[in-house]
């Protein structure tokens, strides 16, 4: 496999150190295995600022500068990206560049959801989904549906009403390996009968302990 070809190339720096004599599909598994594991968190700050995590090549040594564009695109490639909420992935785009986001392969998205709707609110999750319909490299994407702690009263037949309005917009995303969606309430009848037709591109999880156990889980095994 050979390192993708970038736009505006930077030399290699002139002290050659050991790590730069080796080949380029040798560099490319080193960064792999230094950015497989790695875990990027974003949230939004108040005014609907996402928080960008960029490194500018113009802050960084000759040698250091030589890494970052070869080692860019396979940081966004195999990073697991985790979002506090819809609006996060919603503005995540915006802070990175275009061919950046369309490396990203894996995503965890935590929703809030309330009985008189989703936290960050319906107009938000409606546009998100076409974004993220557009990801060119994605591959994973569990997302984990989680009760304001006010709403723990709820009886969640008022989730299972209200499940079609929080779910249409997500069969936009097809085509991805691995969508997995954790909720805890129990289907509703136009869930079962979208699933049977088909048209369902996601596997639901329905942790049926209560939305407590759902707000404690961790990362969506299996």
């Amino acid at each position: 496999m050979t390192l993708p070809r970038l736009k505006r190339q930077i030399a290699p720096p002139r002290r050659i150190s050991k790590f730069f004599s080796l080949s380029p599909e040798l560099r490319r598994m080193v960064y792999q295995e230094v950015f497989g594991d790695v875990v990027a968190y974003f949230a939004i700050r108040r005014h609907g600022r996402a928080v960008p995590l960029i490194l500018r090549v113009a802050d960084l040594e000759e040698g250091e500068q030589f890494c970052y564009s070869e080692a860019i695109d396979c940081l966004y490639s195999t990073s697991t990206f985790k979002f506090r909420s819809p609006s996060s992935l919603f503005y995540f785009p915006i802070t990175i560049l275009p061919q950046r986001w369309n490396n990203v392969r894996t995503i965890q998205l935590n929703c809030r959801l309330a009985s008189w709707g989703l936290y960050d609110g319906r107009a938000t999750w409606d546009a998100l989904w076409p974004r993220v319909a557009k990801m060119q490299a994605l591959k994973h994407l569990h997302v984990f549906f989680k009760s304001m702690p006010t709403e723990l009263g709820t009886s969640d037949d008022r989730y299972t009403r209200d499940e079609e309005q929080v779910f249409r917009p997500m069969l936009l995303a097809t085509g991805i390996q691995d969508f997995v969606v954790m909720v805890w309430w129990p289907e509703s009848p136009w869930f079962k009968s979208a699933n049977e037709s088909g048209i369902v591109p996601f596997r639901v999880v329905r942790n049926l302990r209560g939305r407590s156990a759902v707000n404690n889980e961790g990362d969506i095994q299996g």
